[in-house]
């Protein structure tokens, strides 16, 4: 059976009205369904993510989290990644498991390296000239890592479990990236994109 794959990205500033009103007239329960104490920002991130789905399928989904905490589409077999940060959303559809992660450009991905990178990779990073440099290499492996998570069929050790090395970070082709569980190793193809405010990993 082929992977049939759809994807989509909004960025979404100049209809953060329409959306929200969208949300709030026709799927109020999008906002029972936030987190408590979600602030607006939060919540417009949640909500377009769900508008993107509700487009890229053609009719509303409801969308609930299973015991691995991984989204899916209630009364459907299609598997989904869905993603937001600032105000952009990407949703990832396929027939078999895959990850979608955005992060917008933001320099207290500076601060947060030793939280999801592991000492060799911190190495690495630390070699790199200057903020700049080391901003979009955090924000491509943690995108890249954040894809790998959600597409991984076990959970998988967040710093140590995926594999990057240095050179990896500096090529724009399609990465192949080493994710350990237990004693199996799988491989995932990765294609990352940047347009200077946004960081995208995808991974099916």
């Amino acid at each position: 059976m082929h992977n049939i794959i759809l994807t989509g990205v909004v960025r979404a500033r100049a209809e953060k009205k329409y959306i929200l009103d969208w949300a709030r007239k026709t799927h109020p329960a999008l906002f029972t369904a936030l987190p408590t104490g979600a602030n607006d920002r939060r919540m417009f991130s949640f909500v377009i993510s769900r508008f993107l789905l509700w487009k890229l399928m053609g009719f509303y989904c409801i969308v609930q989290y299973n015991d691995e905490k991984k989204p899916f589409i209630v009364g459907r077999i299609e598997k989904i990644s869905l993603s937001h940060s600032g105000e952009a959303a990407a949703a990832w559809i396929g027939s078999h498991p895959g990850g979608i992660d955005i992060q917008k450009t933001d320099n207290r991905i500076l601060k947060a390296g030793s939280h999801f990178l592991s000492q060799d990779q911190l190495q690495g990073i630390k070699t790199l000239p200057d903020d700049p440099a080391r901003r979009y290499f955090l924000l491509k492996a943690w995108t890249i890592k954040e894809a790998v998570l959600k597409a991984a069929p076990h959970p998988v050790n967040y710093s140590e479990g995926i594999v990057l090395s240095r050179p990896e970070l500096f090529h724009n082709q399609a990465l192949k990236i080493l994710c350990t569980h237990q004693n199996s190793i799988f491989c995932h193809t990765v294609m990352h994109f940047c347009n200077g405010e946004y960081h995208l990993a995808l991974t099916a």
